[in-house]
């Protein structure tokens, strides 16, 4: 079996297969994994999300996960407590494990997708933006009043080319600059200090002019950027080095964008996990850096306060054509369409058949 692309959660993982059918893995409190609940807790190798057809992407969150099929519709299953299943239906505590399909979204032209911990969004490929579940930290824009919405709304950004949501806050590339909203604990919107919530997007500090972005990322309490020439640039809490700065204080709020040491040039895309982060680069080797807990950077290292600024290469992973990570894991599609996990695995996270960490990346099965 052959995967196409891939996406990690907070405790679980999904990938679609070259036939279009969605796999997942990891923990299913739920029904993040499209199976019940009360007769299956977790999965430590991928299982087939029943329902599900001619797959495109898959987005996965903090304990839901969404999919856009090729036909341009958005089905999303696992907790809904913030209304992140977007099918307008009162959230429940137990959340659905069939997948449902997200109401409000335009017919067609669906151009990419990307889940948080609380909230899901889409943009188009005319360059719209729409949203929904979380709302506290004004995720869906100024305008939008109360805690959630149930349904898509549509943000006040266009030209949308890049998405990434993460816990509590939304950024996207538009129009040439990176823009970020929502939570700005530590400076992680790319806003100053001060600024507690960003309720409308807010181009990212440092970021501006010249830098041209790609490609973004934002986990845990960090943001990365990969902007013109192949350059990543970072912001937010600098907490065990996520960064890869060593000249940035260990702990310092950063919401100005800094260079990751020795990657200046030659990356070609980014997934920020909790304190650390990975990107691919034109070799199509992988970088990481940041912390170490659970084996976090699949160097062979673990430690709950070891870190590394400096990026370190994983040789073993071979040619990798995409990277995601979430909480402490991590995942790498090969060129060749195989899968390899690494750091917690505690609820099956890494795939390989164990409910155990992994250090070093280890074969998801049956990729």
């Amino acid at each position: 079996m052959r995967a196409v692309q891939i996406s990690v959660g907070a405790e679980n993982a999904c990938a679609v297969s070259a036939d279009g059918s969605v796999y997942c893995w990891g923990r299913n409190n739920y029904g993040q994994l499209g199976a019940d609940p009360n007769t299956v807790t977790l999965s430590n190798i991928p299982v087939k999300v029943p329902g599900l057809t001619a797959a495109k992407s898959v987005a996965v969150g903090g304990d839901y996960a969404c999919a856009l099929l090729n036909s341009g519709s958005v089905y999303c299953w696992g907790l809904d407590w913030n209304g992140q299943l977007g099918n307008g239906s009162t959230p429940s505590s137990g959340g659905s494990a069939t997948p449902l399909l997200v109401s409000g979204l335009p017919s067609s032209g669906i151009a990419g997708i990307s889940a948080g911990d609380s909230g899901a969004c889409v943009y188009t490929t005319s360059g719209a933006l729409w949203c929904w579940g979380d709302n506290i930290y004004s995720e869906l824009g100024s305008g939008v009043t109360g805690n959630f919405s149930m349904v898509p709304v549509n943000v006040s950004l266009s030209s949308v080319t890049k998405l990434a949501v993460g816990s509590g806050i939304i950024c996207a590339i538009a129009s040439g600059s990176a823009w970020c909203w929502g939570d700005n604990y530590q400076g992680k919107a790319g806003s100053p200090t001060s600024s507690g919530t960003v309720t409308t997007p807010t181009g990212v500090m440092g970021l501006g002019g010249a830098s041209n972005p790609q490609w973004i990322s934002t986990g845990g309490d960090t943001g990365c950027a990969i902007i013109a020439g192949g350059g990543v640039d970072c912001w937010g809490w600098n907490n065990y080095c996520p960064l890869g700065n060593p000249t940035v204080a260990d702990g310092a709020a950063t919401p100005s964008a800094v260079n990751v040491q020795g990657l200046s040039t030659g990356a070609t895309a980014v997934s920020v996990g909790f304190l650390r982060a990975c990107a691919i680069l034109t070799d199509k080797s992988l970088a990481c850096w940041g912390l170490e807990r659970y084996g976090g950077l699949g160097n062979g290292v673990t430690g709950n306060d070891l870190f590394t600024c400096t990026p370190y290469t994983l040789t073993s992973l071979g040619s990798v054509s995409a990277v995601s990570g979430s909480g402490y894991t991590s995942c790498a599609l090969r060129t060749n369409g195989s899968i390899a996990c690494w750091g917690s695995g505690n609820m099956g996270q890494i795939g390989n058949g164990a409910t155990a960490d992994a250090t070093v990346p280890a074969d998801a099965t049956p990729w």
